[in-house]
């Protein structure tokens, strides 16, 4: 009775220590996620106080918005380009700087990490710079007249411009990641098939990587998130432009919402982006655990 009495105290103190982060998630997460379903159902302007309720007419409108479709077919794009592309450069540098022959790697890694510490709208600030001046300046000062041309007017060069300020802004905490489970790595295993004659490839390729599978789960579970829900980094550098190729499912809810005036319909949207974004992620984390559990 005594031993059930004191289990039952220090829950209630754990409790009441829990107690203040469980009442924020709950008004920064949970409430408004709710208000968000309901007001998917009404057609609101966000100001008026009398929603006329649709039910489901806004989920139905969405399968009618080219808008929409069309910045869902970009965000998928640009999810899987950043999967792809940015989990490699990071895998690169990890393999790269965290060699015990480079004296600098330490130093490195915080340069190549130093971009996150930097706010996402001064950092497409100084890229708007880059692509829409300094190359230009670069051009005629080396001659390099292939890098003189209009980045933000091209859909492909826009795209372009965006995945190499994505990649300059997250391959470096990516690259931290991979460092760390590197740096888990069992080194008598690598010491064995060195001494066994295994080629530097073959030993990253047939070791490393599937010893890496934790935390590739991490880096590519985190990429998914970011990119599927990106919206400050294109909403400033291109502005979804050249005519909404670089829009993404963010910044179309966004314009929706305060340009437009279409709360409930925005809500939606909302909600839609929410169901994607549990897909994709639960998909990704279905195979990638299976292939860490196989290795």
């Amino acid at each position: 009775m005594r031993i059930q009495k004191k289990n039952i105290r220090q829950n209630l103190e754990l409790l009441l220590f829990s107690l203040p982060a469980i009442v924020f998630v709950f008004i920064f997460v949970h409430l408004p996620l709710w208000n968000g379903i309901s007001y998917s159902l009404y057609d609101w302007d966000g100001v008026s106080n009398h929603p006329v309720f649709v039910g489901l007419r806004n989920f139905v409108d969405l399968f009618h918005d080219s808008f929409f479709r069309g910045a869902f077919g970009y965000t998928l794009i640009y999810t899987f380009t950043n999967i792809i592309f940015i989990n490699i450069i990071a895998v690169f540098l990890a393999e790269l700087l965290s060699s015990k022959d480079l004296k600098v790697g330490g130093i490195m890694r915080t340069v190549f990490f130093a971009p996150n510490v930097i706010s996402l709208v001064v950092t497409a600030m100084i890229w708007m710079f880059i692509f829409s001046t300094a190359t230009a300046g670069l051009a005629k000062t080396t001659g390099w007249n292939f890098i003189n041309i209009d980045w933000f007017g091209n859909t492909f060069h826009a795209r372009l411009v965006l995945f190499i300020v994505t990649a300059w802004v997250t391959s470096g905490y990516l690259m931290i990641i991979y460092v760390a489970g590197i740096n888990a790595i069992d080194q008598s295993l690598l010491e064995a098939a060195s001494i066994d004659g295994c080629s530097r490839l073959n030993l990253f390729f047939r070791i490393k990587l599937p010893l890496l599978m934790p935390s590739v789960v991490i880096c590519v579970f985190w990429i998914t998130l970011y990119s599927l829900k990106s919206f400050d980094l294109p909403y400033v550098l291109t502005g979804g432009g050249p005519s909404s190729t670089t829009e993404t499912l963010a910044m179309n809810m966004y314009s929706t919402a305060y340009q437009y005036s279409r709360y409930g319909y925005a809500c939606a949207k909302g909600i839609v982006l929410f169901l994607i974004i549990f897909v994709i992620t639960m998909l990704e984390l279905l195979v990638l655990k299976k292939k860490e559990v196989e290795h």
